[in-house]
């Protein structure tokens, strides 16, 4: 009976360490789980972190360069047309009056005037910060209006 308990024991005790070692690896198999899901949610959380960072940027950038083309539009461009139509009205008041196609050029840059300002406000951000929606809303539909492309109006 000696020899029984002997192996009984041996037996118990050898499947104690095998169920240990069973649980052991399955707590292994879980923590290890765990921190691959983390990693995996990290890594998701990085990729959505740099892709609205990079948006951030890419706005950024548009609205520099809007800002810039608005100054452009506004400073150079404007100014020439400005120059010109001065130019044409000095020629009208030295000769009291100007040619039909004169006036149709003075007519010509002073509507193209107003097109490169409206476009140069309606690029710079600065401008629509300072107006309200309903405002801003009103001059574009002015601006279309005035272009007589379209025929527009605002209601609200």
């Amino acid at each position: 009976m000696d020899i029984l308990s002997q192996e009984i024991t041996i037996i118990v005790v050898a499947s104690s360490f095998f169920l240990l070692v069973a649980v052991g690896i399955i707590v292994l198999f879980l923590v290890y789980q765990k921190r691959q899901l983390r990693y995996l949610l990290e890594k998701k959380e990085l990729s959505n972190q740099f892709q609205r960072e990079l948006l951030k940027t890419r706005l950024e950038a548009q609205e520099e360069t809007m800002s810039k083309l608005s100054t452009e539009l506004h400073d150079n461009i404007g100014q020439l047309l400005s120059s010109s139509k001065f130019l044409i009205g000095v020629a009208s008041r030295a000769s009291h009056s100007l040619p039909e196609n004169l006036q149709m050029a003075e007519e010509t840059i002073s509507k193209a005037i107003q097109e490169v300002r409206a476009l140069s406000k309606s690029l710079s951000t600065e401008w629509l910060e300072k107006f309200s929606l309903l405002e801003n809303l009103q001059a574009e539909s002015d601006r279309i209006r005035i272009s007589k492309v379209l025929q527009v109006t605002m209601k609200h």
